[in-house]
């Protein structure tokens, strides 16, 4: 988490999964983004843990939790949604969450390092497509916190 500049307060490592997915449900962003990271890099190491979905895809519930970790105002998890989807080679999608994170002001951070562009290549049409994936994004989180959206930095 860290080498992607952002983390949980240190007790959010010691939590076990049910723990942490009850204070996701009460919208507490640390516990999604703990969760997130679990699922993405450490679904080998919890997969014995009851609360560990058995036919669930962890890369995908990963990926939920920081969508909700980013609707609950942590603006890094954008980021870390498209450095995800980037190196998956989902080059649309992961161009829309840049999108979403320069919209937020997180545009120069660790996760993606200077003013590199990872998407240099895309076609017209591949940006259109990101284009109309980032306002579907940003549509639905105006929606559901309307227009007074707070977006906390990265810890």
């Amino acid at each position: 988490m860290e080498s992607l500049g952002y983390g949980s307060p240190p007790e959010y490592y010691e939590m076990d999964l049910k723990t942490l997915k009850k204070l996701a449900k009460l919208h507490d962003g640390d516990a999604m983004l703990q969760l997130a990271e679990q699922y993405y890099n450490e679904a080998n190491i919890i997969y014995s843990d009851p609360e560990f979905p058995k036919n669930g895809d962890p890369k995908a519930i990963a990926k939920q939790y920081l969508t909700d970790a980013f609707g609950a105002g942590f603006s890094r998890a954008a980021s870390v949604l498209a450095k995800h989807s980037f190196d998956e080679n989902d080059l649309v999608e992961a161009y829309a969450w840049r999108l979403v994170a320069e919209k937020v002001g997180d545009s120069n951070n660790p996760v993606w390092g200077g003013n590199t562009n990872q998407f240099a290549n895309l076609s017209p049409d591949e940006i259109a497509r990101a284009q109309k994936r980032f306002d579907a994004i940003w549509q639905t989180s105006m929606d559901a916190h309307e227009s007074q959206r707070a977006f906390q930095p990265a810890r």
